[in-house]
């Protein structure tokens, strides 16, 4: 048993000892495995140091980023649009459901009355984002 054990054992370092005879030999495959990776990991760096889309700014280091931090840190703020009109479900209305739930879900929830003044304060980073319920009265 023990035999068994050692030969396979030995296989698998023989493999592994090949492996890396045939990488050091191949010049290609040294870049790929360390030179590419470095790379594209500084890139990264560099990119979400330099844009406002890291954590909404946090990755830049100025303060205007850290405040916009801490405004979402106790949950999102969201906008909503409730253009639905339909009664057609006895019982609860289930645009008004959807918006309950929401409620709880959302630090704070921001009622508006057309998409283009929602659009203007996710822009402006007041908002993190909005929510549309569409009118659901369709005629089939």
């Amino acid at each position: 048993m023990a035999e068994a054990f050692t030969k396979r054992s030995r296989r698998i370092q023989n493999m592994i000892a090949k492996e890396l005879r045939l990488i050091v030999k191949d010049r290609i495959a040294l870049f790929l495995i360390f030179l590419l990776p470095a790379v594209s990991i500084g890139m990264l760096y560099f990119v979400t140091q330099e844009n406002d889309l890291s954590g909404m700014g946090a990755g830049s280091g100025d303060t205007e980023g850290t405040e916009a931090m801490e405004q979402f840190m106790g949950g999102p703020i969201l906008g909503l649009i409730d253009q639905d009109t339909t009664r057609t479900y006895e019982g609860e209305d289930l645009s008004e459901n959807f918006t309950s739930y929401l409620e709880e879900m959302a630090e704070q929830l921001i009622f508006y009355t057309n998409e283009a003044d929602a659009y203007q304060d996710m822009y402006d980073k007041e908002i993190m984002g909005y929510i549309v319920i569409p009118d659901g009265s369709r005629e089939t």
